[in-house]
Parts: C-alpha cells; structure tokens; sequence
C-alpha cells in the first residue's frame, strides 16, 4: 500500500519542491496551505506522515502538532517539521513535540531520506513526550 504524506506549506515553489519530490519516491501526497486545513485532513484521513512548515498563516505548525498530540486519535502523528529558522529553540521544540525536524533549505536527498525514515518506525517507537 503506498503510503500517504501530507504536505503542509504556505510557500507555492516549496509546497511543489516537496510534492514532486516525494511524487517521485511513490508517495501519495496532499497538499494545503495552513494548519487549519490539515485539521481538516486529519479529522477526514489522517496521513501516513506529515511534512510541516513552523511558520503558516494562522494556527502556525507548533499549534498543529500540540492539537493532535492532545487528541487520542492522533497523538502518534508521525511529523517532519520544516522551519527556516535555524535556531536551536525550534529544533528543542519539536525535539520536545516529538517529532523529526528539517532546517530550510534542505536538500530532497534529505527530504526523502527523513520521510522515509519517519514512515520506517514502529508504532511503539513513536514517542510523545508532551502526554
């Protein structure tokens, strides 16, 4: 079964960056362009795994990960957040959220890499921490 990866990014050539990438690696992919969105998504049918821009209009990305770790049904979301923000303190908060980050710009190797991976660990080996 071909899994599914949600892209969430408010960036038009970032979002078609990821999407052809991932395309290209036999992922199914959706597309939206801010948090509230991909509540939607997850309410409907969750993804496999969600690629997840920090900084989105409204509810930013940290938002997004802190309501489907307090939601049972989604608190093992498996999540890449993407940030451009270099600085440790977002890396430490999705370190803390439990999930895998991603500093922009990163390459698509990278990108594929971290997807997969994510998409490799065992339902036991995804943490959440904040629970």
């Amino acid at each position: 079964m071909t899994a599914t990866v949600l892209i969430v990014e408010d960036e038009g050539d970032i979002m078609l960056t990821i999407r052809l990438t991932l395309q290209a690696e036999g992922y199914q992919v959706l597309c939206v362009s801010n948090g509230e969105a991909a509540m939607e998504i997850f309410g409907d049918s969750p993804p496999d795994v969600t690629v997840l821009d920090v900084a989105l209009p409204g509810m930013d990305g940290l938002e997004v990960v802190q309501r489907l770790r307090n939601d049972t049904n989604h608190k093992d979301a498996r999540i890449v957040i993407t940030s451009a923000h270099a600085s440790g303190h977002v890396r430490r908060l999705a370190d803390a959220l439990g999930c895998e980050y991603l500093t922009k710009p990163f390459s698509t190797k990278e990108l594929a890499a971290t997807v997969a991976a994510v998409l490799a660990l065992d339902d036991r080996e995804v943490e959440t921490p904040l629970q």
